[in-house]
């Protein structure tokens, strides 16, 4: 699997949303991995170390488009074994989003003052977040599709059968990356009732340190049968004793970091050097770009947008485009 770079040079693509400044944004690509199917059965410290030393590491799978990969690969040649994967048990929690990359840790939050113990985010009255168990029954919001649409669901669930509702309909329980975002999601329901977003945290760790936070657990598990995950096909995952042994799945990580500046014209009467609305502003051009990733070009007084002349926006941009292996 390759995710190739989208290079869009900057005559390709203006956009005007309002403004009268302009900066320049960068898009550059992240990684490819490319998954191995072996039919050796190993434990899953034996099944690590054939990887690394083969491949790259015991696979990863980062997000919703990986695990289609990995089930379309075993369909096509009828695969049907419980197989390893890269994740395992670790140690130490922290706050990650289900629908993985490129979303994985939350870095924006809001919690309650007293959040509450439990393992599994909601969004209740105002805005605020709340902690759960996770086996707790609220209604609960779905992403819908890669824009910034979203679907309440009043039926009570719990969690994890919120998010296989979710899954069933191609997407996921829902992200809020910012502020902008949270208001807007609280405001798309009226009741004094919590709602389940993609918020969750748990103690699993991928082999190769990758931060991903997918995961694709039946319900009711993990349930403490062991410390190591195991893919049970098509698509769901169970913890199991990391001495037992099934076959496994490899990937091999290669990564290609290419790099355009894009110039950006817009009008309005805000202040576009704001973190908000500047972060506002790049969280629409990312939804149209998908798994490109994008940030802005700080420039060396520390600001994105300035007022200048067209040409002098030309000469600012123009040319700066970079490629690194």
């Amino acid at each position: 699997m390759y995710l190739v770079c989208t290079f869009i040079e900057e005559t390709m693509l203006r956009l005007v949303i309002l403004l009268l400044a302009s900066s320049c944004v960068t898009l550059c690509s992240l990684f490819s991995r490319e998954y191995h199917l072996i039919n050796e059965h190993k434990t899953w410290d034996g099944a690590r170390a054939y990887c690394r030393q083969n491949h790259s590491d015991l696979a990863t799978i980062g997000n919703r488009d990986d695990l289609d990969i990995l089930r379309n690969m075993t369909n096509a040649i009828g695969w049907t074994k419980d197989t390893w994967i890269g994740l395992r048990m670790g140690t130490g929690f922290s706050w990650k989003w289900s629908v993985g990359e490129p979303e994985n840790i939350a870095v924006y939050t809001n919690w309650a003052a007293a959040p509450g113990s439990g393992s599994c985010g909601s969004v209740a009255v105002g805005g605020k977040w709340l902690a759960a168990s996770c086996g707790s029954t609220l209604g609960f919001i779905c992403k819908e599709g890669k824009g910034l649409a979203l679907l309440v669901v009043s039926t009570e669930v719990s969690w994890w059968e919120a998010r296989q509702h979710c899954l069933q309909r191609g997407t996921d329980l829902a992200v809020v990356r910012n502020q902008a975002e949270n208001q807007m999601l609280r405001s798309m329901f009226n009741e004094s009732k919590a709602f389940w977003v993609g918020l969750f945290r748990d103690e699993w760790q991928w082999s190769d340190q990758s931060d991903s936070s997918f995961r694709s657990w039946e319900i009711a598990q993990p349930n403490s049968d062991g410390s190591c995950a195991l893919l049970n096909m098509p698509n769901t995952w169970f913890d199991r004793a990391c001495g037992n042994r099934y076959p496994f799945i490899c990937h091999t990580e290669k990564e290609v970091r290419k790099q355009t500046i894009v110039k950006v014209e817009m009008k309005s009467n805000s202040d576009l050097n704001d973190p908000t609305v500047s972060e506002a502003i790049l969280n629409q051009i990312q939804q149209k770009y998908g798994m490109v990733k994008l940030q802005w070009r700080i420039q060396p007084d520390g600001k994105i947008f300035h007022k200048k002349e067209k040409k002098e926006i030309k000469e600012t941009c123009k040319n700066k485009v970079k490629s690194t292996l």
